[in-house]
C-alpha cells in the first residue's frame, strides 16, 4: 500500500539524511515519494555517489561502475567545462537544513567568490566566472523541500519567479 511505501521511504530518509520529511503533508508523501528511487537507474545512483565522494559537481565515469571494490572507494572524476557560464546570472535557493549540501559556504554576499569562500576547492571551479546574484534561503526546508514542500510556492516558486522577471530582457 502507498502509506507504506511512505513510511518505508521516510524511515531510508531518516536514516540516510537525517530528514524529517516535516514541510511535505503526510497526505502528500504517497504520491511524491513513488518518484524517489523507484526510477533510479543504477547508473544514476552510482553517479550520485561519485559526486558525493568527490564532494565536487562531475561527469559520470563509466570506470567507476566496472571497478571491483566498494563502490564508494575513490575515482577519478571527470571534470565538467564551466567556462561557458560565464556571466549568466545565478540564483542559488538553500535549504538551510539540507543534509547532502554543505551549505556552511554559502555566505549573503553575491560575489561568487565570497560566496563559495568555505569551501573553495570543491565550488570555485562551478562559480568562479559566474555571477550569483541572488541566494534564496529557506531556513525550515530539506533537500527535496525545495520542490515539495507544502509552501514552497511561497518560499521558492514565487522568489525565484520575481527573480526571472527581473533579469528578463536586462540583458542578462
Amino acid at each position: 500500500p502507498s502509506w507504506l511505501f511512505a513510511a518505508m521511504v521516510r524511515g531510508v530518509f531518516r536514516l540516510a539524511f537525517g530528514w524529517q520529511c516535516r514541510a511535505i503533508s503526510p497526505e502528500r508523501q504517497p504520491a511524491l515519494f513513488r518518484y524517489c528511487y523507484s526510477y533510479g537507474s543504477v547508473k544514476s545512483i552510482l553517479h550520485w555517489y561519485q559526486i558525493s565522494e568527490n564532494r565536487t559537481l562531475c561527469r559520470f565515469n563509466p570506470a567507476y561502475r566496472d571497478r571491483h571494490s566498494c563502490p564508494h572507494s575513490s575515482s577519478n572524476p571527470l571534470d565538467y567545462d564551466y567556462k561557458g557560464i560565464g556571466g549568466c546570472p545565478i540564483a542559488m535557493v538553500v535549504g538551510e537544513l539540507d543534509t547532502v549540501i554543505d551549505t556552511t559556504g554559502l555566505a549573503t554576499s553575491h560575489d561568487a567568490s565570497e560566496t563559495w569562500a568555505a569551501s573553495t576547492e570543491a565550488a570555485s571551479p562551478l562559480l568562479s566566472n559566474a555571477r550569483v546574484v541572488s541566494t534564496i534561503r529557506v531556513p525550515h526546508y530539506e533537500h527535496l523541500d525545495l520542490l515539495w514542500a507544502d509552501d514552497a510556492r511561497e518560499w521558492v516558486t514565487r522568489p525565484v519567479m520575481r527573480l526571472i522577471e527581473e533579469h528578463a530582457g536586462a540583458g542578462d
